[in-house]
């Protein structure tokens, strides 16, 4: 989780619907992660702030990190 991290700071401050701040959206059936932070660094003063979107079936994540700040995760 510490080595491989993926890092964004869209934010609802900055204009953006929650759903369009996400850091990682993962789409389809099956996906798996391991390993690995999802991050999205926009910070408090930004409200809405999403590290990881997930609109999957069958979706995995093992030993991952979410990091965020509000809404840090976004499931549909």
């Amino acid at each position: 989780m510490s080595t491989t991290i993926i890092t964004g700071n869209r934010s609802f401050v900055n204009g953006n619907k929650t759903y369009d701040t996400a850091t990682v959206g993962v789409f389809g059936s099956g996906f798996t992660a391991q390993d690995i932070t999802f991050r999205n660094d926009a910070g408090p003063g930004k409200y809405q702030a999403v590290a990881l979107r997930v609109e999957a079936d069958l979706a995995s994540f093992y030993r991952c990190l979410f990091d965020g700040y509000q809404d840090t995760l976004y499931t549909k």
